[in-house]
Formats: C-alpha cells, sequence, structure tokens
C-alpha cells in the first residue's frame, strides 16, 4: 500500500482544550478519528468519541463530514450531546 494512511486519530492540545470548555467530566477522554475515503476535505469523515479507560468504554458522540461541517459540530449542540450520552 502505497501513499498516506486512509485515517489519523487528533490528539492536540487544542483539542483537548476544547473538550474542557464542553464538559468538565472526570475519567473521560475525548478523541477524534479522521478517515479519508477520497482526496481533499470533501473526502473526510469524521467520528468523535469518548474514551473511559478505568471502565474499558468506548461512547460515540458524532459522525460527519466535511461537508456538513468544516470544523466542529457548534458547542452547544456537543455539549448537549455529551451530557445525554453520560446521562445514560
Amino acid at each position: 500500500m502505497t501513499g498516506s494512511t486512509p485515517f489519523s486519530i487528533e490528539e492536540t492540545e487544542n483539542f483537548k482544550r476544547s473538550f474542557k470548555k464542553l464538559a468538565k467530566i472526570q475519567g473521560w477522554t475525548f478523541h477524534k478519528l479522521e478517515l479519508k475515503i477520497s482526496k481533499g476535505a470533501s473526502g473526510q469523515i469524521r467520528l468523535m468519541y469518548l474514551v473511559n479507560t478505568t471502565a474499558c468504554v468506548i461512547r460515540l458522540v458524532w459522525i460527519y463530514s466535511h461537508e456538513q461541517f468544516a470544523k466542529l459540530p457548534a458547542d452547544k449542540d456537543l455539549k448537549s450531546f455529551i451530557k445525554e450520552i453520560l446521562d445514560c
């Protein structure tokens, strides 16, 4: 196989800081996986999820494409989904 990998996991300081603004939750980390299904930004699918390594739990937060959101979904929407997911 040649070329770059078809996915990347973003774990930058900016992404960590944005999660801290979204929710103050102990024991959970927030991750974003980018899948490249074709060339260019329009060929990217992003999957956002929460991980609790202590409880061995992964919770899906959002799947979206660059076409739907050039950056991230709105903070208020993410906060709402995270609260709903973790209240289950």
